[in-house]
């Protein structure tokens, strides 16, 4: 019992872990900002850049229903 058990919770960890690693994004949109201050909530300006490339402290636009 207890190795069928950890049988089906090993399987199920790893659909877990595969799935986490196809809906991970490859891009992002980030927002431009001038002289490190907020952006312009009225006129946003941004790039699309891969997501290995963003740097710490970016802002970054995320659309309604979109995963983080």
């Amino acid at each position: 019992m207890v190795y069928a058990a950890e049988e089906y919770f090993t399987s199920r960890s790893m659909v877990d872990v595969k799935e986490l690693k196809e809906n991970n994004p490859e891009f992002a949109l980030v927002l431009d900002t001038k002289d490190d201050k907020l952006p312009n909530t009225f006129d946003l300006a941004y790039k699309r850049v891969p997501v290995h490339d963003i740097i710490v402290g970016s802002y970054v636009l995320v659309g309604a229903g979109e995963k983080v």
